[in-house]
């Protein structure tokens, strides 16, 4: 990167600077007598020409940055899309209807297996000796289930019984066959999918506050003691992913929402391996067989216990269906279903009076986590914004990190003699156009000017070069300082900070430091000195004229300040919203199977452009002030 913008300085001056010493030195060569007028009138000319030059490698670089993103873009866009595998029709026969074989999508490396752009990816053939690993399938998947049936599905680790649920929404590919449902699908992931909302929100799922209904299942789910030590009760805010949570309340925050969607189907990837048995039996007698008794459950666990409710048990093992049927059946019948009864049958039962109820278990359970809540009543913490003009602590920290070192040193030495050699091309032009250097031809005129010309342009080049190395070299130690507070911060402190405000300021904000600041500190420098510059040979030659900056540098103040203020509060808020969009988005890719299960795809969608249409609106401000400054400049006769 500091290659790259001392090339740009090197290019913007030493083009102009050769045009003007090759037309001067064809213009004497061709026998035309160089004078004042003729000189000075050209120097304007070619001083036009240098804000499109500057422009030119600056468009080319966003250019070159555009094509590969619009690249890495067109991957995603041209990607294959999920097929619509899961059909849902109200009159079907059974509520779930699934016939076929699924297996998991295969992702091998880009450099084993693609070659050519991310646009157009081709498949290379594969070695012969290359083996690829086989993907996990289910296969001869038959399932027909009744409306309002509670099935079981048991199995050993590893046999495929989360697979089914993932193959029967459609996170799995279908290879052969169908999947159908005869009513509304909800779904409790064995990860439980919590959004960075207020419990009564997770819960609500974008659905109408039945209140009544809405305590029937806090209840049914085992949540009404969590409400009650909650400060904020039902209002209390929840972190991202359930982070001031137990697995238990996410677990059982999870379940609530599917209780209280009316799913028709409800689909259970094993709720209850985060909570205790007597949180079990609760949740099997007034969730399962209470609140959604009307429903058609599909439950995934290892609590055999559960079996004796379920109207009907399957069986899985190595990604196949091996039994199904009734209870009592299969129990009494050798096979995998009595194996698994005799070994471990026994050893999760749910009932004993002698343990404490399931209220008393969540209270003891999740008691540190109610302490957390009780002194803190809002969990994240607003972003924090500053006001006013920037600290001039701020720009010392900056500084701190520059340091007084051979880079900077050598700046502000490139910086004085660039801008002596540029002041000492304009005057020379004078004593050019008068010959009044005693025994020079025009030649030496000639060869004299081409070397201010080139000495102008090699001082800027490293002006640009130091300063940019800089710049990086100070921008890797406030990343490095960052990253170290980030990992050695308190718990709390991510407890209350999203991850997106983090992901923002360690990449966004820490790109614009290592990408900008160092060449804006070399622009910014090198067009202060020119201005002064400017003044001084102005003053020199016309003392008068001298007057008129008067009035134009108030002018030019007050219109840099309005634009100063106002354009610096707008960055602000934009930094801000740019957290907020890395928050929602990554929340909604975690949830993206949830999503799709509830179908609430417009639902989210619609969040993610209300969250996109904010920043556009402050792009387009930012954009206005940009124009009314150049508008007021361009009155006041300033090209920037």
């Amino acid at each position: 990167m500091a290659d790259r913008n001392a090339n740009f300085s090197l290019y913007c001056r030493l083009i102009p600077t050769l045009a003007a010493v090759l037309t001067f030195t064809t213009y004497a060569l061709s026998g035309h007598k160089l004078d004042t007028a003729t000189i000075f009138a050209s120097l304007q000319l070619f001083n036009l020409i240098q804000g499109p030059l500057r422009q030119l490698p600056v468009t080319f670089t966003k250019l070159t940055d555009a094509y590969v993103a619009l690249n890495r873009i067109t991957g995603i866009l041209v990607a294959e899309e999920q097929p619509q595998v899961v059909t849902i029709l109200k009159s079907a026969e059974f509520a779930v209807e699934a016939v076929g074989d699924f297996a998991f999508e295969t992702f091998a490396p880009p450099d084993q297996n693609y070659q050519g752009t991310a646009r157009f990816p081709q498949l290379i053939s594969k070695e012969e000796n290359q083996v690829e690993p086989e993907p996990f399938c289910l296969q001869d998947i038959d399932l027909h289930i009744r409306h309002g049936a509670f099935v079981c599905i048991f199995g050993r680790i590893g046999s495929g019984k989360s697979a089914l649920l993932q193959g029967l929404v459609g996170e799995m590919r279908q290879t052969r066959g169908h999947v159908r449902f005869g009513g509304n699908i909800g779904l409790v992931t064995q990860n439980a999918w919590i959004q960075n909302a207020s419990l009564k929100e997770n819960i609500l799922f974008g659905q109408e506050l039945d209140e009544v209904k809405l305590q029937n299942v806090i209840y049914a789910c085992a949540l009404e003691q969590d409400v009650k030590t909650f400060q904020d009760g039902i209002d209390t805010e929840i972190g991202e992913r359930g982070i001031n949570l137990s697995g238990g309340q996410r677990s059982r925050v999870a379940l609530a929402r599917a209780a209280y969607f009316n799913a028709d189907v409800i689909l259970l990837d094993d709720p209850l391996s985060a909570v205790d048995s007597h949180v079990s039996s609760h949740l099997v007698e007034q969730c399962f067989m209470g609140v959604l008794k009307d429903k058609t459950r599909v439950l995934v666990t290892h609590h055999l216990d559960v079996a004796k409710y379920a109207d009907i048990v399957v069986v899985m093992d190595n990604g196949r269906i091996v039994q199904q049927g009734a209870y009592r059946t299969l129990a009494s019948t050798p096979g995998t279903f009595q194996t698994l009864m005799q070994e471990f049958g026994n050893s999760d039962e749910i009932r004993d009076s002698n343990l404490p109820s399931f209220t008393e278990v969540v209270c003891a359970h999740d008691s540190e986590v109610s302490r957390t809540e009780k002194e803190v009543s809002k969990l994240h913490i607003d972003e924090e914004r500053a006001k006013g003009t920037v600290s001039w602590a701020v720009y010392i920290g900056y500084l701190k990190g520059l340091k007084i070192g051979s880079h900077v040193v050598l700046a502000f030495v490139s910086l004085i003699l660039g801008q002596c050699a540029q002041a000492g091309t304009t005057l020379f032009l004078g004593f050019w156009a008068g010959l009044t250097i005693p025994g020079y031809q025009d030649r030496d005129y000639m060869g004299l000017y081409a070397g201010f010309g080139v000495g102008t342009a090699g001082f800027v080049f490293l002006l640009h070069y130091h300063l940019t190395m800089a710049g990086v070299r100070a921008g890797f130690l406030m990343f490095q300082s960052a990253i170290h507070h980030v990992l050695r911060s308190p718990v709390v402190f991510h407890h209350r900070t999203p991850s997106g405000r983090i992901v923002s300021r360690l990449t966004k904000d820490m790109s614009t430091i290592d990408d900008n600041l160092g060449s804006l500190w070399s622009f910014f420098l090198s067009q202060f000195l020119s201005i002064f510059g400017a003044i001084a040979l102005i003053c020199y030659a016309y003392a008068y004229l001298a007057i008129g900056f008067i009035p134009l540098g108030v002018l030019y103040i007050t219109s840099a300040e309005y634009y100063r203020h106002s354009f610096r509060e707008l960055n602000r808020i934009a930094s801000n919203t740019r957290s907020f969009v890395f928050s929602h988005f990554g929340e909604q890719i975690a949830g993206v199977s949830s999503i799709r299960a509830f179908q609430q795809q417009m639902h989210f969608l619609t969040r993610m452009n209300d969250v996109f249409t904010l920043r556009v609106d402050q792009k387009r401000c930012l954009v206005g002030e940009r124009f009314v400054l150049a508008l007021s400049f361009t009155m006041f006769g300033i090209k920037r």
